[in-house]
C-alpha cells in the first residue's frame, strides 16, 4: 500500500487539488496489474449516481405488489462501470459463478470504472462475528451504505442504538426516511435465531398511516441471512410479503441482495409521495422515541 501522507504530482498530476474533506485512496497493483487498472476516480462515480436517479420511478410507475419480486431482480437501466479484470476477480470468487448476475449490475470500461462505488463493494467483511452487534457494520454495507449513497440528500438513515434484547422495544433497528416518512425499514438478529422473528417485528406493531401507498420495505436479517419484504395492508392487517432471500456469506449473494437494494432505490420517493401526512407523524413519535426532539 503506497503512504497516505503524502499526495504527490506523480501519482495525481501537476494540476491536482485536494479537497479538504476528501480522501484519497491509492493501491499498489502486482506488476502484471498496474499497466491495466487505473484506480483514480475521474467524476464517474458521480456521473453513475446521477443517470441512476434519472431512473427513478413515477407514483404512476410503481410495479404492483405482485410484480415486485421480479422487479428487484430486473438488471439497472443505469449499470455500475468496472474493469475487465475486477470482473474476472469477482466471477473467481463466486461459490457460483453468474454472468448473467454480473451483467444485470456491471458492465466493462476500463477507462471509466466507479471506482469509488467499487472499493466500497470490494471493502466488505466476510467473516463479522456471533453477535447481533458484530453484524451491524456488515448489514449496513450492504443495505444501508447502498441507500445512503445513491439517495443522498433524497433520503437519510438511522438507528436505534437505544434499542438491546433485555429492554425491547417497537421501534425498528434500521430506518430509511424519505420526507419524514419511514419507507424501509430493518430488524435483525443475531445467528442462530429464527428468522421469522425479525420478520413479525416488521409489521406485527405497526400501525397502517400510509393511507393508500401500495406498500413500503423492509429486510429482515439474521446472521449472513438477508430477506427483502413488501409490508401491506391486507383487509385490516398488516403484512410483509417476502421478495427475496440472500445467503450474504457468498459473493453472489451479496450481488443479488445490492441488485434489489438498487432497484428498490428506485422506488422509494414515489412510495413517501403517497404517504398522508399521518405517516410524517410516524417518523416524528419514531424519533422521540430516539432521544431526537
Amino acid at each position: 500500500m503506497l503512504s497516505s501522507g503524502i499526495l504527490d504530482e506523480d501519482y495525481f498530476g501537476e494540476n491536482f487539488q485536494a479537497g479538504r474533506k476528501e480522501i484519497y485512496v491509492l493501491v499498489e497493483l502486482p506488476p502484471q496489474q498496474q499497466a491495466g487498472v487505473t484506480m483514480v476516480d475521474q467524476g464517474w462515480t458521480a456521473k453513475w449516481v446521477s443517470e441512476f436517479r434519472k431512473n427513478q420511478l413515477a407514483p404512476h410507475q410503481l410495479p404492483r405488489l405482485g410484480e415486485l419480486a421480479d422487479f428487484i431482480e430486473n438488471e439497472l437501466p443505469e449499470k455500475i462501470t468496472l474493469h475487465q479484470e475486477i470482473y474476472d476477480t469477482w466471477i473467481t470468487k463466486m461459490t457460483s459463478p453468474s454472468p448473467e448476475l454480473m451483467a444485470k449490475l456491471f458492465k466493462i470500461d476500463n477507462l471509466k470504472q466507479c471506482v469509488n462505488f467499487l472499493f466500497r463493494l470490494g471493502s466488505r467483511i466476510v467473516y463479522a462475528g456471533d453477535t447481533e452487534t458484530s453484524f451491524i457494520s456488515f448489514w449496513d454495507d450492504l443495505i444501508r451504505n447502498v441507500l445512503n449513497f445513491v439517495l443522498h440528500n433524497i433520503g437519510k438513515s438511522d438507528r436505534n442504538s437505544s434499542r438491546s434484547a433485555s429492554t425491547g422495544s417497537n421501534r425498528p433497528d434500521y430506518l430509511f426516511i424519505v420526507d419524514s416518512v419511514c419507507v424501509f425499514r430493518g430488524e435483525e438478529k443475531a445467528p442462530g435465531e429464527q428468522i421469522g422473528t425479525p420478520r413479525r417485528e416488521l409489521f406485527e406493531n405497526l400501525i397502517w398511516s400510509y393511507g393508500d401507498a401500495p406498500y413500503l420495505f423492509g429486510y429482515a436479517a439474521v446472521g449472513y441471512e438477508a430477506r427483502l419484504y413488501a409490508i401491506t395492508r391486507a383487509h385490516d392487517d398488516v403484512d410483509a410479503i417476502e421478495l427475496g432471500v440472500y445467503d450474504v456469506k457468498h459473493l453472489e449473494g451479496r450481488f443479488l441482495l445490492l441488485l434489489a437494494i438498487l432497484n428498490v432505490a428506485r422506488l422509494l420517493q414515489s412510495v413517501a409521495s403517497l404517504c398522508p401526512e399521518s405517516a410524517r407523524d410516524e417518523y416524528k413519535k419514531l424519533f422521540r422515541d430516539l432521544g431526537v426532539r
